[in-house]
């Protein structure tokens, strides 16, 4: 739960599946939140855009090795970057 002062969603603020996950895969996460949206609809999607992003430049834009570290499928993935506007890098 984020303390409304925290601007920053950090590691530990992840649910346990996900922090399980990246800590088998040893990834580095860094997550900003910006409290100047109070969507949470738009909050959600800026941080999967910034999560699928660096997990993508991680893996120098191979969509399989970057689809298996979030634990999705390969057209999962494809399919949320066409949803959010990524293009393959």
């Amino acid at each position: 739960m984020l303390n409304p002062d925290e601007k920053k969603i950090t590691f530990e603020h992840l649910p346990s599946f996900i922090r399980h996950k990246f800590k088998q895969q040893k990834t580095h996460l860094t997550l900003q939140y910006t409290p100047t949206k109070n969507n949470l609809n738009e909050i959600i999607k800026d941080t999967e855009r910034q999560v699928i992003e660096d997990v993508l430049r991680s893996h120098k834009g191979n969509i399989t090795r970057a689809a298996e570290s979030l634990g999705i499928v390969r057209q999962n993935l494809q399919y949320r970057m066409r949803k959010l506007g990524i293009k393959a890098q």
